[in-house]
């Protein structure tokens, strides 16, 4: 079965641990045979509306590969976790190339801790 790059965008409760949430969605994808592209990670934002009655949360999101059936799951999960505000999965053809700078970004960033962690 032939995996397709996915995009999910997704609203998490102020009063929610980011990285907690983040990770449970990483779970059920990895668990469903999906592969993480890329996470982008969760910044703190003002809402355009309110949304469940909060005007601030966490906007996350992660590129993923996987079969139709995978984001149907996917999608059924986050309907019923209180923690996620909202969320949106698109297929995609690629990834976007600001994407592709914040992965290379994150290269660099790893190549330069590693040279001061061997000078030290």
């Amino acid at each position: 079965m032939e995996k397709k790059l996915y995009d999910l965008t997704f609203w998490i409760n102020i009063n929610s641990e980011p990285q907690v949430v983040e990770n449970k969605v990483k779970d059920i994808i990895e668990k469903e045979g999906g592969e993480i592209a890329l996470i982008v990670g969760a910044k703190k934002r003002n809402l355009a509306y309110p949304i469940k009655k909060e005007i601030v949360g966490y906007l996350d999101t992660i590129y993923f590969y996987g079969s139709s059936e995978l984001a149907i799951k996917l999608n059924s999960e986050l309907k019923k976790n209180q923690e996620i505000l909202r969320f949106l999965i698109v297929k995609r053809k690629n990834l976007p190339k600001l994407v592709s700078t914040l992965k290379e970004q994150n290269q660099d960033e790893l190549k330069a801790e590693a040279i001061l962690a061997n000078e030290s």
